[in-house]
């Protein structure tokens, strides 16, 4: 087995892998399938709901009385008063808002597996990873539906617990309000800032070394998290600098994808441009025919809308391929050397070589003479 890389040994490798997969036989349609691979894989999956329901209406007159505390007590009873109003809307968005949670976590877990596939085999296969560790990715969902419950759990008690109590009490609506507030939201920052940093964590472990554990040394997803403590009690300097360093290639890879995004909508947008000016002329011309035009105009802006869209989408796929590819790798030559069979995909020992056998030729016998003739 290979000796185990260090953070920065281990982006060598990654680049090698990428530059593979990518760049030197350039295909669009593996680019946005390996995006659209790493985009499930590393989506959250929350979709805002665009519900027509009634919105609070603030106090006629709100803002004009000069005095800005009055104003903020003011909305803030308005506010207190919606919500205690539509409790039953609110209570059924933080469902159906749940439930899409767990729906896209089951994706993104099925497809955490298909992108590890992905960069090990060096093509994009769905079906393939889908199939391959379908018993690892639903075990492996069922520890992320526990962390999902333990941090909505973590979340409640440090944001709507207290904005409860303090929308139940009245205490906004009393005395200072703008103390109030800053009491409240002050010591709900400071714990989402800590729940943020240790959900973080916990999440790249999770992805970057229990799932190749699942995958490749059939662990499950308890002795997987017991193996990766027992690595790192025995290499904690090596995995806190694999931490920083995966922070510092986020932060230069952001910057990365945010430029070549904008250059790609730049590029984009000439020929949308021109798209979106026949479209509207188009719509106003089938608007003017009657009925059926309306129809047909409304149906023509529906489509362009759809196709613009989608190609917003196909080139952020595109653009985040790499990245995909790049930080996969990255969490595995790191870990190459830690885990045997992982290192022996990464780095396949070569086909023994045989020598040709050494031919010695036969003893010399000398040949009889003739007898001679009488």
């Amino acid at each position: 087995m290979p000796q185990p890389l260090s953070p920065i040994d281990a982006i060598s490798p990654a680049f090698q892998r990428l530059n593979e997969m990518l760049f030197q036989r350039f295909r669009i349609a593996t680019w946005i399938k390996i995006g659209f691979i790493g985009w499930l894989a590393g989506g959250t999956g929350y979709q805002s709901l665009n519900l027509n329901t009634s919105t609070p209406r603030l106090p006629p007159g709100l803002g004009r009385s000069g005095d800005t505390l009055k104003d903020l007590e003011r909305a803030l009873v308005t506010i207190q008063d919606w919500m205690m109003g539509h409790l039953a809307i609110i209570v059924a968005i933080v469902a159906v808002a749940m439930l899409l949670s767990l729906l896209f976590a089951y994706i993104s877990c099925r497809f955490r597996f298909i992108l590890l596939d992905t960069v090990l085999a060096g093509t994009a296969n769905i079906g393939r990873g889908w199939r391959q560790y379908s018993r690892q990715a639903n075990e492996f969902f069922c520890f992320w539906v526990v962390l999902m419950l333990t941090s909505w759990g973590c979340l409640y008690f440090m944001v709507i617990a207290p904005l409860w109590r303090a929308l139940k009490s009245g205490v906004l609506s009393q005395g200072d309000p703008l103390s109030a507030i800053f009491s409240i939201f002050g010591g709900m920052f400071l714990a989402l800032m800590l729940y943020g940093l240790v959900f973080a964590i916990v999440a790249t472990l999770a992805y970057d070394f229990v799932v190749p554990m699942m995958a490749l040394e059939n662990h499950g997803v308890t002795g997987a998290w017991l193996r990766l403590k027992d690595m790192i009690a025995a290499e904690p300097g090596a995995f806190a600098g694999y931490m920083g360093m995966k922070l510092v290639l986020h932060i230069g890879a952001g910057i990365a994808i945010t430029i070549a995004f904008l250059v790609g909508f730049l590029i984009l947008l000439i020929p949308g441009a021109i798209i979106a000016i026949v479209g509207i002329f188009g719509v106003a011309a089938l608007k003017s025919a009657g009925g059926i035009g309306i129809v047909l105009g409304s149906v023509l802006a529906v489509l362009l809308a759809i196709v613009g869209a989608a190609l917003v989408m196909l080139l952020g796929m595109m653009i985040s391929a790499p990245s995909a590819v790049f930080f996969t790798a990255y969490s595995l030559y790191f870990m190459g050397g830690r885990l045997p069979r992982l290192g022996a995909i990464l780095w396949p020992a070569p086909p023994p070589t045989f020598a040709p056998p050494t031919l010695t030729p036969p003893p010399f016998t000398p040949s009889q003479p003739p007898p001679l003739a009488n």
